[in-house]
């Protein structure tokens, strides 16, 4: 007696074996995985924040590359790699010269937009904390004044541009502390504005900066 439905067992049975069969030959040709991403799975340390820092190393151009994805408080570019947080710019910074001389040393930008989230790795170098600090006064980002979260950059101050020409005018004139007290300042606040030439904007009102997108490498 023939059973009935015999010829659909036959083809099951052949589709099974074919697909095991597909399978042996996926796994052969596949790249060998270390242990890491055999623990954690085939995606681990392929993120895509790497992946555009990586890409972004041999960058050449003069202008600023701003981090398109997720920011810190201060507008710095943020993300996960191999289980560990990092800040974008001082990743890049070691993917191009190495190991920070010493666990002080900053990842300090000489364009002054580092509030903005910029990676360009020409930007970038090892600083002390006082150098990096000597740039931010220079660039006039020193201080939370002189930036403001999400990476939207400005200036903002109560104070007038009549009074800031007062303060910078009587510089080496008046003592600090004066100058603090007729504007309502702390001493810090004096020698910021005397040490900047940019102008602020209108109590309120940011100051926003020309910043290009990231560009690729071609």
């Amino acid at each position: 007696m023939a059973w009935p439905h015999l010829h659909l067992v036959r083809r099951i049975l052949a589709a099974v074996a074919s697909s095991r069969r597909n399978k042996r030959e996926r796994a052969a040709n596949a790249p060998e995985m270390s242990n890491d991403m055999k623990r954690h799975g085939p995606n681990y340390g392929r993120g895509r924040c790497a992946a555009f820092l990586f890409s972004m190393v041999d960058y050449r151009g003069d202008d600023c590359v701003r981090w398109p994805f997720g920011t810190d408080y201060n507008g710095a570019g943020q993300f996960g790699f191999k289980g560990k947080i990092y800040r974008a710019h001082r990743f890049m910074c070691e993917l191009v010269h190495g190991k920070p001389p010493s666990r002080k040393h900053h990842a300090a930008h000489s364009c002054g937009k580092g509030h903005l989230g910029c990676v360009n790795p020409r930007h970038l170098s090892w600083k002390t904390q006082s150098e990096n600090e000597m740039d931010k006064r220079l660039h006039g980002t020193a201080g939370g004044g002189a930036r403001t979260s999400k990476g939207n950059g400005g200036c903002r101050t109560h104070l007038t541009r009549a009074q800031i020409a007062d303060i910078r005018a009587n510089r080496g004139v008046l003592p600090a502390d004066v100058l603090a007290k007729r504007h309502g300042l702390k001493r810090g606040g004096i020698r910021y504005w005397q040490g900047t030439t940019h102008e602020p904007a209108p109590p309120g009102k940011r100051r926003r900066h020309s910043f290009p997108a990231a560009q690729e490498t071609t």
